[in-house]
């Protein structure tokens, strides 16, 4: 059965890089259309005006993209073992839900203003916390205390929101205050995904299983606490600060208009309600969101029922 699932793995790995990377093949081997070929041809003459940034741009992506699937990775390795730990620990179920209540409730309430403080103070300052919020958070994991369990969880939640709203936010500004091609960065996102919520994830996976086999359950949280910081230390030496509410694509500013936090609230409180997009948006992205979360807090449980299995790997 293991040989399955890495032959499986193995396969599926070999057709998401080809999949992924298959603009780099000749284009005739790509069966583009008529039309898609001429705008292809556009594209590139676009971007040879832009040749002499190709280095800049390269060594700007590469970072970002190091720095971004270093973060993820810090987030993918604890995943698996939120549960399991807690229930090591001797918590029932219902101390561990309180648990991740406490984590979803943060990430809740301070994801509804982070963004705006990250934008006025510095999207950088924004990562930085980032690394330094769900530092503690992994440092709570070693204590058998509730409350300090409790306490590590509303870190954590903070982390959450400052991971999916820092990061892109402050690659985009950069982005722009640099002068690259707008048409750049749909590739950069397209590969920080693959990348920090594709690949991470399944090697995070793996070499948590491995760290639990050798150290017990906390290892992980102390793997993912070394794999923060050094990102962070990446993050403190390459990273330029940029600000949100700034004139221009590049939001570089720092405009003090942006400061005013409870005027963005009712304004975005005003567009939800107005804009039956944005409402419809918002609802899918909550329903999708509550249905991940039930299956975060059930799955451990249900596959755990009656067996020793492993969280992160295979066996």
């Amino acid at each position: 059965m293991d040989s399955f699932y890495l032959v499986t793995f193995g396969l599926t790995a070999v057709l998401a890089a080809f999949l992924q990377f298959n603009h780099l093949l000749p284009s005739s081997l790509q069966h583009r259309s008529t039309a898609a070929a001429q705008l292809h041809q556009k594209q590139r003459t676009s971007h040879a005006a832009h040749t002499p940034l190709t280095k800049d741009f390269s060594l700007f992506k590469n970072n970002y993209l190091v720095v971004y699937s270093l973060m993820m990775a810090g987030d993918w390795l604890q995943g698996p073992y939120v549960y399991a730990l807690y229930e090591s620990y001797g918590f029932d179920r219902g101390a561990i839900g309180k648990l991740f209540i406490a984590g979803f409730g943060s990430s809740m309430i301070f994801g509804t203003f982070i963004g705006s403080l990250a934008d006025v103070h510095g999207r950088k300052k924004a990562a930085l916390a980032y690394v330094a919020t769900y530092s503690v958070g992994c440092l709570t994991k070693h204590f058998n205390s509730f409350n300090v369990l409790f306490l590590g969880r509303i870190f954590c939640g903070v982390a959450t929101s400052l991971l999916y709203s820092a990061f892109e936010s402050w690659l985009v500004a950069e982005h722009f205050k640099r002068g690259f091609d707008a048409d750049w960065l749909g590739g950069v996102f397209s590969q920080a995904v693959f990348l920090g919520n594709g690949l991470m994830a399944i090697v995070a996976g793996l070499f948590a299983q491995s760290v639990v086999d050798l150290f017990g359950p906390v290892a992980p949280f102390d793997t993912a606490l070394v794999v923060l910081l050094a990102g962070g230390v990446l993050i403190a030496s390459t990273w330029d600060e940029n600000y949100g509410g700034g004139s221009g694509s590049g939001g570089g500013g720092g405009d003090p208009a942006g400061r005013d936090h409870t005027a963005q609230l009712r304004k975005a409180w005003n567009l939800i309600w107005t804009d039956r997009k944005i409402f419809l948006l918002g609802l899918m992205q909550s329903l999708f969101e509550g249905s991940m979360y039930c299956f975060v807090f059930s799955w451990t449980p249900a596959l755990s029922y009656g067996a020793d299995i492993p969280h992160g790997g295979y066996d």
